[in-house]
């Protein structure tokens, strides 16, 4: 663990000095703690987690903020517990606590560490046995996944967003669809350059004010769920991937 802080230092200095920006960073035995921890002390900071420290952590943490569990599974997990604890006299508020939902994806609702009440048995007869194994390992806080580069592959998805107020005609919309346009063009041509791959998928989405419902998704631990969402994806256009060949092509003999 201190070698993983002292590396993690380092990288953090290194993009502070090349790029202006800080960030935060977390150091723990698995690729879930060290996620987690890395949002625990925002901003500009780095969090060390210990397997001594590991119960605590769980403790005070929102199960639902867990890659996994903060969608309809976590729901799923959740009514799960309430039935169980709720059968065993603890009843559901005593297995809930306020949080701090710092870098969570709820407040409130059961803590992570609750998982550990649920027998492997109750947990098997209400899902699979693969899924059964993963929450168990989950509420001790293990957790088998590797950490694997992507740098060869490079990333997934490439985005272009912004928040602006709301615009009254469309002209206003298709200005913002031209910086939009401009900003992804970019980082399209120098993933092309970077690793020779063309998009498959376009995905445009609009998100407009909260919901009259945002606090209880919130609280549910449906952060996706906020705002109203409009969103089509489709192919992406043959123009602009013959537009992103020749850009690439220039590039190369510029």
């Amino acid at each position: 663990l201190a070698i993983g802080a002292e590396v993690c230092a380092r990288m953090r200095a290194a993009v502070k000095a090349k790029t202006g920006f800080t960030m935060s960073g977390g150091v723990a035995h698995n690729k879930m703690l060290a996620k987690l921890a890395s949002a625990r002390n925002k901003p500009n900071k780095q969090t060390i987690v210990s397997w001594r420290a590991v119960g605590e952590m769980m403790a005070s943490l929102p199960m639902r903020s867990i890659k996994g569990l903060g969608g309809k599974f976590g729901e799923q997990v959740e009514a799960l517990l309430a039935a169980h604890l709720g059968s065993h006299g603890t009843g559901g508020d005593a297995a809930m606590h306020p949080g701090s939902g710092r870098g969570s994806a709820s407040e409130g609702g059961f803590m992570a560490s609750t998982l550990q009440s649920l027998p492997h048995k109750v947990i098997s007869c209400r899902f699979d046995a693969k899924t059964a194994t993963w929450l168990t390992r989950v509420g001790r806080g293990e957790d088998t996944d590797a950490v694997t580069p992507n740098v060869r592959d490079g990333i997934k998805s490439i985005n272009a967003f912004k928040s602006f107020a709301a615009i009254p005609d469309v002209l206003g919309v298709h200005r913002w669809l031209r910086v939009l346009s401009g900003e992804l063009a970019g980082r399209l041509l120098e993933d092309r350059m970077a690793l020779r791959r063309t998009p498959k998928l376009l995905k445009l989405e609009y998100r407009a004010n909260l919901k009259a419902s945002h606090l209880r998704d919130w609280t549910a631990g449906r952060a996706s769920e906020l705002t109203e969402m409009r969103s089509r994806s489709f192919a992406f256009p043959a123009a602009a991937t013959s537009a992103l060949s020749a850009a690439a092509a220039a590039t190369a003999t510029a």
